[in-house]
């Protein structure tokens, strides 16, 4: 913008009404300092006034508009404006017609009439020439002479004058103070009681009041004040700009943290309409089942009873003849058969002629469900899987392929190893994510390897390997050590059959979950065999088929085994402390395969469809959906809580706080 367009702007700031568009006429302060021409301020029945610009309220006096302050800036740089615009409007030779420093109306608007003399006592007034600076009005030739003899000391400047004059120029026009009480004369000094400038006349009156100064002293103080107040105004701006650039995004959050709650909201009645419906279903199946088996026993006993009442007839009538025969012996020999019959025919009407006395088990069976529904699903909070902090894929890691199958935390450091299925290695990864070693898990010319866990000690690696039945053991260098398994015994051989996990504890005990032998084995911290945990049995605390094992940092074994679906807690030495978490009650646990215990306490458990997060005290607190686009293969925790999900389909691994899960 060029210095004369920046005048004209900031002028019309000065002089234009923002409600009538037009010069200001007798323009006032509302206390938000927007100004406004007096006759557009219309108060309401309270007597206050709302801004337009800010939507302050201002309280009007009780003697109406005019009582509020004057805003005499504005009030000047109007009526210098209206001059200088009619003055050019009305000059056909000024260089200025074409509107480049035109601040009234356009070209094609009426014509502005010429400033009127104001100080003239003719019916009809002379148009207006000169205008005096101090009194801020115009006048005509005569008075400007008249007002000369009269008051010398004033500036008078040509109307044409005026049109040349840029915004400096028109303010220097304003700066002469004039009396308070005396317009026509110039203010000598200033009283602070009174607030008001005053003449030399006006000086004496006000002897009493406890400070009169200089003028320009007073003014220097108040150009000084404003100055401070410019300066605080303008670091207030900056501050506030500063607010506004960042309220977009503090808006954006405030959306995002919205649509979020929206998204877990509709999450968990997803859920919870999910499990309405599967035990709808399973209700219904066991009814259908139970009554059409039930319908069907008694169309057979209605056929049974039907041949009975025929057959009881029959021996009805067989009874008549013999009695009427008065054949003895007939009577004699037939006399058995006929009790033994009678017989026969009562007890099966005792046996068949009421309904299955299965139904209140059946019953029982309702009554579960409806419990389990009462005291699970207000309790139980349902998510969607969450968004993931860090994402580790190929990429990341700066590998062209990377195949994810299973993990495990270092306790000492939290590095992470991964088995990468792509090439049959083993991936070390800091706790940022990036990769500092790998190392080749096969021996010789193998080729298929199929492992599905892994479980790090100060001392070793260990990766199960399901088709060979074998724990792989190597150093933390990466070097080979030995295989557990291979070697053994016939009673500690190792039969996985596609599932299977390793644990280890703080003091480097190595539990190896053995799927078909359903036990769990455990060796030292140098790889001796020491104890086998479990048998499969019927008995409380026993296992069958245990696929996955967690220890946690209180000392507690937790094994997940699947034969009778739930989860036990065993000490370090084998001793059965409790059960929970019957899955056979629970369809949204269908066939879980890895469970994990974080550092507070807190287990999760995976399957393809579910996590499932339980608090110390064994309550299933969050159940977080998967969006049916991942295939976790193995989860982790961190002893800083973080919680990291292996998926093998989509090749990454996810990096998330454990409290997005709760």
């Amino acid at each position: 913008m060029n210095p004369k367009q920046l005048d004209l702007t900031l002028l019309d700031s000065f002089v234009k009404c923002t409600m009538c568009n037009s010069n200001y006429k007798q323009p006032k302060f509302l206390t938000c300092l927007h100004t406004f021409c007096g006759s557009c301020i219309k108060p309401d029945s309270k007597h206050e006034y709302t801004c337009p610009l800010c939507k302050s309220v201002t309280g009007i006096p009780k003697e109406g508009i005019d009582k509020l302050p004057t805003n005499e800036l504005s009030d000047i740089l109007s009526k210098l404006s209206t001059i200088k615009d009619s003055a050019i409007l009305q000059n056909p030779k000024s260089p200025l017609k074409n509107n480049e420093n035109v601040t009234g109306p356009p070209n094609h608007a009426p014509p502005l009439p010429p400033p009127l003399c104001q100080d003239c006592l003719l019916d009809e007034p002379d148009i207006a020439t000169q205008y005096c600076t101090q009194c801020n009005f115009v006048m005509c030739k005569i008075d400007a002479k008249a007002h000369k003899r009269h008051c010398s000391s004033h500036k008078l400047i040509s109307t044409q004058e005026i049109i040349t004059m840029d915004l400096p120029s028109l303010l220097s026009l304003s700066s002469t103070p004039s009396c308070s009480y005396h317009p026509t004369e110039l203010a000598t000094s200033y009283c602070n009681s009174c607030q008001t400038v005053l003449c030399e006349a006006c000086v004496p009156p006000h002897q009493r009041c406890e400070s009169i100064r200089n003028i320009s002293e007073a003014l220097g103080e108040a150009h000084n004040t404003l100055s401070s107040f410019q300066k605080q105004a303008k670091l207030q701006s900056e501050d506030l700009a500063r607010i506004l650039e960042c309220l977009p995004e503090k808006i954006q959050n405030i959306e995002n943290v919205r649509n979020t709650k929206k998204f877990h909201i509709e999450s968990m009645f997803d859920g919870l309409v999910q499990i309405l419906e599967k035990r709808k279903q399973i209700l219904v199946e066991k009814i259908d089942s139970f009554y059409e088996a039930e319908i069907d026993r008694l169309n057979k006993v209605e056929i049974d009873l039907q041949l009975n009442v025929n057959s009881l007839s029959n021996l009805s009538t067989t009874c008549t003849l013999h009695c009427n025969s008065q054949l003895s012996s007939s009577i004699t020999s037939l006399l058995p058969c006929l009790e033994n019959r009678l017989r026969q025919i009562i007890e099966f009407a005792t046996q068949n002629g009421s309904l299955s006395e299965n139904e209140p088990e059946l019953d029982a069976i309702i009554d579960s469900h409806t419990s389990y529904l009462l005291e699970n699903v207000g309790r139980i909070v349902f998510k969607k899987i969450p968004q993931p902090e860090v994402t580790i894929t190929a990429a990341s890691l700066g590998l062209t392929k990377f195949k994810p199958c299973c993990m495990a935390v270092s306790k000492e450091n939290n590095n992470i190893l991964v088995y990468d299925g792509c090439n049959r290695s083993v991936r070390r990864l800091d706790a940022r994510g990036d990769l500092i070693k790998t190392f080749s898990v096969r021996r010789g010319a193998e080729e298929l390897l199929i492992i599905n866990s892994m479980a790090i000690s100060n001392s070793f690696i260990f990766l199960l390997i399901q088709n060979q039945n074998t724990v792989r053991v190597f150093s933390p260098s990466g070097q080979h050590f030995q295989d557990l398994g291979d070697d053994a015994s016939k009673d500690r051989k190792f039969n996985f059959g596609g599932f299977g996990g390793l644990a280890t504890s703080k003091d480097g005990n190595l539990f190896i979950a053995d799927y078909h032998n359903h036990r769990v084995h455990l060796y030292s911290d140098d790889l001796y065999f020491k104890q086998m945990i479990g048998a499969q049995s019927e008995e409380v605390g026993s296992l069958k088929f245990p696929v996955d094992v967690a220890v946690s940092n209180d000392g507690q074994l937790v094994i997940l085994h699947m034969g009778n679906p739930c989860i036990n807690i065993y000490d370090l030495y084998g001793n059965f402390l409790a059960t929970f978490a019957s899955f056979t009650e629970d369809q949204e646990f269908i066939s879980p395969l890895k469970i994990v215990v974080s550092n507070s306490g807190e287990i999760l458990l995976n399957n393809t469809e579910t996590i499932a997060l339980f608090t110390k005290d064994k309550v299933c607190l969050t159940k977080i959906i998967r969006n049916g686009k991942d295939q976790p293969s193995d989860i982790v925790s961190r002893d800083d809580n973080i919680i990291m999900v292996c998926d093998k389909l989509n090749s990454i691994i996810q990096v998330f706080q454990l409290s997005s899960f709760l």
